[in-house]
């Protein structure tokens, strides 16, 4: 872990202009600097640099943040790296800490690199029959080494003792999630099972996935690693640090439910492949998977729980700004099936014919819900989608589709928003302006933050589509030591956007296309 002090000084000795124009060309316009996005395209510059604020906006896209926010985002790379990087610019040498003293993360991260290599030494020394059932699974040698698979021995303690001989004390065991424990102590959980490991979107090991090798075998099918300090299901894909430059470069993702599924997608050639860990994909998958591309393929099980499932990914995808499609494969086939029964030619034919949500919702009848169900859910989904553009654009098509006007669609949104939270007499624009006011007095002069933390309540009806972004800032205000450092611990993409756009004027947007043009 990088020290704060250390951040903080970097953030104090690089400015903000000078990294940005180093990857793209910025120029002077008013205040503030500006450029073509680097992260949509567009004929009209919008993307807003502030050297006063040391912040970045897009207007186009919503895009923002730091120094350190931009590093990321242009370069993929994960916070620490960002950080290091911009240290590069000011001069100053980042120790990222690997040379202190060992947390109980870093022991974690060591038992679940350490039982990596346990697993895959095992498929070699002992994994004969393993390799058996790899072959009939026509998965090639190529794809168990690119994915790290291993072999769980049928022992009770073949893990525990390797562990033990590596240095890992017993007391880390049942932080691990590995064992099981009884009244002779600890005992392996996965036994003679194929090993899937589980990266995160750092590539450090931080789960596993065990199969049966038999039919007849005890347990169920899978066996996944519990929730630990250093894992939590929800936030992972399975395979992206294997698939995360084909998914940039092709500027496209494919999202399976399952392990097989995603190898054998691998395998045919369908590299950009992720797996959502089970048929939940949540708002923080999709934020991850979103850095490396926002066209999004759902490739669930053919059966009505597939189907509801990836109608759900699909609102997920929307609500986070991405462009989701589904793949609506065969009845009773999933992905690994239909390539090895039809080949990766069929395959390729059914991703071709991906269809979007509303095309979906509207037509697939094995979903079993009425159609004022499916309208529902189209109006549901338009009350989660942020982005404004977005929101209207889906809006148009979701209307087109059902044969219902946008603003019949529009209307019942609003009742519904209207049912879930309290309202005034006050005319809508007018609360909008009387929030907006109230949040950027906020932002920009925190020394008025405390009496108006004591005045207005973290639910109070005004601030509305602000309620999030003001509860974060209250619940941390003692801590707000500058505005650029704040935006680094606003992990939600819509409430940094907002920040940004309080913070940033965006008046002279429109006259930075005859600045370009000169």
């Amino acid at each position: 872990m990088i020290d704060q002090t250390v951040i903080e000084r970097i953030r104090e000795n690089v400015n903000i202009v000078d990294v940005i124009n180093s990857y793209i060309p910025l120029k002077k316009t008013g205040q503030n600097y500006k450029a073509l996005c680097p992260f949509h395209k567009e004929k009209t510059p919008s993307f807003t640099v502030s050297e006063t604020k040391q912040l970045y906006k897009c207007f186009g896209c919503g895009k923002s943040g730091s120094v350190f926010n931009f590093i990321m985002e242009y370069e993929k790379v994960e916070f620490p790296e960002a950080v290091k990087k911009a240290g590069e610019f000011a001069g100053i040498h980042v120790d990222d800490g690997t040379k202190h003293s060992r947390t109980k993360s870093d022991l974690l991260y060591t038992a679940y690199t350490l039982a990596m290599d346990h697993f895959r030494g095992n498929l070699e020394k002992f994994g004969g029959h393993v390799w058996e059932y790899i072959n009939e699974r026509h998965i090639s040698a190529e794809t168990v080494k690119a994915f790290e698979l291993g072999y769980a021995q049928d022992s009770f303690n073949a893990l525990s003792t390797y562990l033990l001989k590596n240095q890992i004390n017993q007391g880390i065991f049942e932080k691990t999630g590995l064992f099981g424990k009884n009244n002779s102590g600890f005992y392996d959980l996965f036994r003679e099972r194929l090993m899937f490991p589980i990266r995160s979107s750092r590539g450090k090991v931080v789960a596993f996935g065990g199969r049966v090798l038999h039919s007849d075998q005890p347990g169920g099918k899978y066996i996944n690693s519990p929730t630990t300090e250093i894992y939590t299901k929800g936030n992972e894909l399975y395979g992206l640090h294997v698939s995360r430059y084909d998914i940039n470069k092709a500027d496209k993702a494919y999202i399976v439910e399952g392990y097989t599924d995603a190898l054998r997608m691998y395998d045919s050639g369908f590299t950009q492949v992720v797996a959502s860990l089970g048929t939940a994909l949540t708002e923080e998958q999709v934020r991850k998977l979103s850095r490396f591309s926002q066209n999004m393929f759902v490739l669930y099980d053919a059966d009505k729980a597939g189907l509801k499932a990836a109608a759900r990914a699909a609102q997920n995808i929307l609500a986070m700004g991405s462009t989701p499609r589904i793949v609506r494969l065969p009845d009773g086939e999933d992905p690994d099936s239909l390539i090895l029964n039809e080949g990766k030619e069929a395959m390729q034919a059914y991703l071709d014919k991906a269809v979007t949500f509303e095309e979906f919702i509207y037509t697939e009848t094995d979903l079993e819900i009425s159609e004022r169900q499916r309208l529902d859910m189209i109006v549901e989904t338009i009350g989660r989608i942020e982005d404004p553009i977005s929101q209207e654009l889906f809006t148009k098509k979701a209307s087109e589709r059902f044969s219902v006007t946008s603003r019949a669609l529009k209307s019942k949104q609003r009742q519904v928003r209207k049912s879930k939270v309290s309202q005034t007499s006050l005319p809508e624009a007018k609360k909008s302006g009387l929030a907006r006011e109230i949040m950027k007095l906020i932002i920009n002069s925190p020394e008025t933050l405390e009496k108006i933390c004591s005045e207005i309540d973290s639910d109070y009806h005004i601030l509305d589509e602000y309620c999030n972004l003001y509860k974060s800032i209250i619940n941390d205000r003692f801590g707000w030591s500058n505005i650029s450092s704040y935006m680094e611990k606003v992990e939600s993409e819509i409430e940094r956007n907002q920040l940004a756009d309080l913070l940033i004027d965006d008046s002279d947007c429109f006259q930075a296309e005859l600045v370009f043009n000169e």
